[in-house]
């Protein structure tokens, strides 16, 4: 990291909490606009995939409080 940008890393650190967040996410943006330009139709794809497979009765669904459980557990 550049020394110029070590000391906007710590001005932006100096601010108040509100203040911080708030570029967060104009931030993050410009970051996924690097992303693959397919993965919005990938993750269609395979959402209406396992749509199919939940209504054929391959798969079982699960309460979102369970799935959110589980990703967090992952995450950690």
């Amino acid at each position: 990291m550049g020394k110029a940008l070590a000391d906007k890393e710590k001005d932006v650190f100096a601010l108040p909490d509100r203040d911080r967040a708030k570029p967060a996410p104009d931030l993050i943006e410009t970051l996924n606009k690097k992303e693959d330009e397919n993965v919005e139709k990938i993750w269609l794809d395979e959402a209406e995939k396992r749509y199919e497979e939940y209504k054929k009765g391959k798969i079982k669904a699960i309460p979102a409080k369970e799935a959110f459980q589980e990703a967090r557990n992952r995450l950690l």
